[in-house]
């Protein structure tokens, strides 16, 4: 996926002076947007490699993908974040930890420097979640560690917003209004899921490989 990354740098400081400055350090925020590619439920189930039910145990200090270009010039250096998450369900697959899952987005805060993404969401300890994951496959991936990213990004997460009569909905941030069209009702959702693997079984949808995904960006975004 191609990204525009825009850099704004707060420049108060500048104005008031140099001593002003050393009060309050400059803080540097990466700003990245982009175009993600639409998910249904059904896209989202037939992609993840594991899908389970959770809750945000832990947000672990945010760190630098490629701290002095150790693993090569040709690789990002982002600011990145784990997330750990309680499994207290499973839905698809079996997750490398049946307790706790650590979940890896690319956003955070290191020192004074904060990166914000909209492609993915926040977390928040003590939310509820169900999540859609898959190994990491980017430039940015380290192969030696456990861990997941989302699914279609901010589209995997679907987080706990209330309930109807009584039953737990989770919804997707991406959910533009609240009819529930994006979201799991815990009741049902095992029995949703499982359904959609079952026709996903007799109705197989091919996945794009990492080439086929390029080039499709390209051609919508340009290179």
């Amino acid at each position: 996926m191609k990204m525009k990354m825009v850099l704004i740098i707060t420049t108060v400081a500048f104005a008031l002076g140099v001593g002003v400055y050393n009060i309050f350090p400059m803080k540097t925020t990466m700003h990245q947007s982009g175009l993600i590619p639409a998910s249904s439920k059904k896209d989202l189930i037939n992609n993840a490699s594991v899908m389970i039910k959770g809750t945000v145990k832990e947000m672990k200090p945010s760190f630098w993908s490629n701290p002095n270009l150790e693993k090569g010039e040709g690789v990002r250096n982002i600011i990145q974040t784990d997330v750990l998450v309680n499994v207290e369900d499973v839905y698809k697959n079996k997750p490398y930890n049946d307790e706790v899952v650590t979940v890896r987005i690319d956003k955070g805060t290191v020192g004074d420097t904060t990166m914000e993404f909209e492609g993915y969401p926040d977390f928040e300890v003590g939310e509820e979640v169900v999540l859609f994951l898959s190994e990491d496959d980017s430039d940015v991936a380290n192969p030696n560690e456990d861990y997941y990213v989302l699914t279609g990004m901010i589209q995997g997460k679907f987080t706990l917003k209330g309930s109807q009569n009584g039953d737990k909905v989770f919804v997707n941030e991406t959910a533009v209004d609240s009819t529930y069209e994006n979201s799991f009702k815990l009741s049902t959702i095992k029995q949703e899921i499982k359904s959609t693997l079952d026709d996903l079984e007799k109705n197989p949808i091919k996945k794009m490989t990492k080439e086929e995904i390029k080039e499709l960006n390209e051609k919508t975004l340009g290179k």
